[in-house]
């Protein structure tokens, strides 16, 4: 599948994965809200494809992202595995949904849930 992706697109994809760890290392966001508008918008993915490339993009890069915290922060397993086992949890809800969704109301749902995440820390 590499092969079949073009020397520019690859450059492309390259530096979105470049800008999406750095916003993730930084903010701790990256794979949804960096890489899906501009897998789909600037590299012409459609949104299942493009939420499934994020989500396997999210694994290492949160992994590492995550061991380079633990150097300077504790991360809290009281905290991160209530939340990790409610979130494996809601993946297998959310992927098992998708493949019902079109992918235009998918967009639209994703931008919906920006729009809402961004008031929330505007208003913070």
């Amino acid at each position: 599948m590499l092969n079949s992706i073009s020397p520019d697109k690859k450059y492309k994809l390259t530096l979105l994965g470049f800008i999406t760890g750095c916003c993730s290392g930084l903010l701790g966001v990256g794979g949804a809200t960096i890489m899906l508008p501009l897998l789909t918008r600037w590299l012409k993915y459609d949104q299942k494809t493009a939420q499934g490339t994020a989500l396997g993009v999210i694994i290492p890069t949160a992994a590492l992202g995550a061991l380079f915290y633990a150097r300077f922060t504790a991360i809290p397993v009281a905290i991160a595995l209530p939340l990790t086992t409610g979130a494996m949890l809601g993946v297998l809800l959310g992927s098992a949904i998708v493949w019902k969704i079109p992918n235009k109301i998918l967009t639209k749902l994703f931008g919906g849930l920006l729009l809402v995440a961004a008031a929330v820390l505007a208003l913070d």
